[in-house]
């Protein structure tokens, strides 16, 4: 059965890019993916669980190689806030329908009922990538950039990202990768 639902996930993934989420119906996915509707339904609910099981799967394979990474580097302040752009970068170069789904659609996420997977799937990841910046202020070797530390951290990889995705940068993301990496690194060192 993961092979149906795999097939749906495709499926409406396409819709979604194509379309947009609101002009993509139940039939258009059923049609694309070779299910039935009534298969649709028992897999996922309705078309806002189809969106936050692409959604929240997206997220949580790039955040699960994030925390792999942040966890390597559990003693290197440096290594962390550096790997952590460049992790940025080359995931989303390896994946960029998963980093598109991830771009456009997380506003519709959050105006579904299913906004709470996403908050469910954010809440200890955050709660682990703080933990970890906190563990490296309390050794003295990064500042607490306090609620700018997100910004700060990944805002510059997220504008190359979204430029790249949208088309409007030539070349891939990890060409700037290093230089974005020592940017942070520059901002959080104590």
């Amino acid at each position: 059965m993961a092979g149906r639902r795999d097939q749906i996930l495709d499926a409406a993934r396409a819709c979604f890019s194509e379309q947009g989420y609101a002009a993509t119906t139940i039939e258009q996915i059923a049609a694309r993916s070779g299910a039935s509707n009534g298969s649709i339904y028992h897999h996922f609910g309705a078309k806002d669980g189809i969106l936050a099981a692409l959604y929240v799967s997206a997220l949580a394979a790039y955040q699960d190689e994030l925390l792999a990474l942040l966890r390597r580097f559990a003693a290197d302040a440096e290594g962390g806030i550096r790997g952590a752009v460049v992790h940025h970068l080359e995931w989303v170069e390896a994946h960029p329908d998963e980093t598109r789904t991830l771009f456009e659609h997380r506003s519709t996420l959050e105006r579904t009922a299913r906004a709470s997977d996403l908050r469910d799937q954010n809440r200890p990841v955050l709660a682990e990538v703080r933990a970890w910046v906190l563990g490296h202020v309390e050794a003295g070797s990064l500042r607490d950039l306090g609620t700018l530390s997100a910004a700060v951290w990944f805002g510059p990889a997220q504008a190359v990202a979204r430029d790249w995705i949208g088309g409007r940068l030539k070349g891939a993301p990890t060409a700037v990768a290093e230089e974005l990496a020592e940017a942070a690194w520059r901002s959080f060192r104590a």
